[in-house]
């Protein structure tokens, strides 16, 4: 399972040491590939990016997952609103994370999302991990913004807050690395989106952002990097003094 320790945090076998992790997104169709992880931490399962969305085949997908790569899973049903694949509405999702909840490791739901609270609470009660996510896939929103997103993800109790933002500029850049730093002990994942946030996803975990998501067969948002390249990249910053 994953848990959250605060000021210390883990995940599954990994301590804070360890720390930034690299994600990979996949999908149902992903278990069918000949797919080498050996580079990465944790499993993104993108169900909202799944060819079928039923209970018993989102949980079948789950476990075959975790059978076949024996790696952390973090369940994401995303909604089409903050980049999801498709429209799943909101009832559908609360019983989707509801059957799943005892097959993942952590769950991730939208701070805006009307089913945030109840999902949070459905991850603390299975003692399960809950990460509060905010996309915007447009532009950087002020400082204030952000701040009043973390605030709210903090408010209902999620362990871990994500914030994904376009940058259009370099003070947007810079408005997301200082929100990194700022909260960098508190449990935060930041991400800058795009061709302009590329070489965030490397020197954003440097800083304190806890998990970075890299492709191998989906990219589940603008500018991810491949695993490999991701690898090779945090291992050599990881080693420089």
């Amino acid at each position: 399972m994953i848990e959250l320790l605060m000021p210390d945090i883990r995940i599954g076998a990994f301590e804070r040491s360890d720390f930034p992790l690299i994600a990979v997104p996949l999908t149902d169709r992903s278990l069918s590939s000949e797919l080498n992880l050996d580079n990465a931490d944790i499993i993104e399962m993108r169900v909202d990016m799944f060819e079928e969305h039923s209970e018993k085949h989102v949980v079948h997908t789950l476990l075959k997952a975790k059978e076949m790569f024996d790696k952390p899973l973090i369940a994401t049903i995303r909604s089409i609103s903050e980049g999801g694949a498709v429209e799943i509405d909101d009832k559908t999702r609360k019983k989707l994370f509801k059957s799943l909840i005892k097959h993942t490791d952590a769950v991730d739901i939208e701070i805006n999302s009307e089913i945030f609270s109840s999902t949070v609470k459905l991850a603390r009660k299975n003692n399960k991990l809950s990460i509060g996510s905010f996309h915007d896939f447009i532009r950087t929103p002020d400082a204030s913004e952000l701040e009043e997103a973390i605030k709210r993800g903090r408010s209902f109790k999620a362990d871990i807050v994500k914030i994904a933002v376009m940058p259009n500029s370099m003070d947007d850049l810079q408005t997301i690395t200082d929100m990194t730093l700022k909260h960098s002990k508190d449990g935060i994942i930041s991400i800058a989106m795009g061709e302009l946030g590329m070489a965030s996803r490397i020197f954003l975990p440097m800083i304190g952002s806890l998990i970075t998501f890299a492709s191998i067969d989906v990219e589940s948002a603008p500018g991810q990097l491949s695993l490999r390249k991701m690898k090779e990249f945090l291992s050599v910053l990881k080693t420089t003094d």
